[in-house]
C-alpha cells in the first residue's frame, strides 16, 4: 500500500513538474524572441535597412544563422538569443562554431528602413518547431509574440 501511493505521488509530482517546466521554456523563449526583435528594431534604424544577407553566404543555414547572430550581437541578438530553452534541452540544435543553427526563422525583408513595419500581420521570426505544444510562436512588428494556433484563431 505504501509503495502505491509513492508511485503514485512520484507519478503526480512529475507530471506537474513537466508542466512547470515547459511553461518556463516557453516563457524563456518569449523573451528570447523579444530579445531578437529588439536588437532586429535596433539594427534596422541604426543602419537604415533589415540585415540583408551576403551573396556570398549560399543557401547553408548554419552559415546564415552564424552571421545573423554576429551582426546583431551588438544589438543584444548574439547566439544566446536564437536558442529556444526547449531545443537546447533536448539537444535539438547545434551550438558550436560550424553546426550553429538557430530556433527561429527571421523573414528577410528587403532594404528600407521602414520595410518590416509595412505589414503588421507579416511575422518578423517563426520558431522552427512546435516545441510547446501550441504551434509556433511567432513575434510581429508591435513585438506581440503568440502561436501559429492563436494567430489562426485571430487573437
Amino acid at each position: 500500500m505504501t509503495v502505491t501511493i509513492a508511485l503514485i505521488m512520484g507519478t503526480i509530482m512529475s507530471v506537474s513538474y513537466a508542466g512547470v517546466r515547459n511553461r518556463a521554456e516557453r516563457i524563456a523563449c518569449t523573451a528570447n524572441l523579444r530579445a531578437l526583435h529588439a536588437a532586429f528594431s535596433s539594427y534596422t534604424l541604426d543602419k537604415g535597412s533589415w540585415p540583408q544577407e551576403p551573396p556570398l553566404l549560399g543557401s547553408e543555414g548554419s552559415k546564415l544563422y552564424g552571421w545573423l547572430a554576429g551582426e546583431l550581437d551588438k544589438y543584444g541578438g548574439g547566439r544566446p538569443a536564437w536558442i529556444c530553452p526547449t531545443e537546447r534541452r533536448r539537444q535539438l540544435v547545434g551550438e558550436g562554431e560550424e553546426e550553429f543553427v538557430g530556433s527561429y526563422t527571421p523573414t528577410m525583408f528587403g532594404t528600407g528602413q521602414q520595410t518590416p513595419w509595412q505589414w503588421e500581420n507579416q511575422p518578423w521570426l517563426i520558431e522552427r518547431t512546435n516545441n510547446h505544444m501550441s504551434g509556433q510562436l511567432l513575434i510581429f512588428p508591435s513585438g506581440k509574440v503568440i502561436s501559429v494556433d492563436e494567430f489562426m484563431e485571430g487573437k
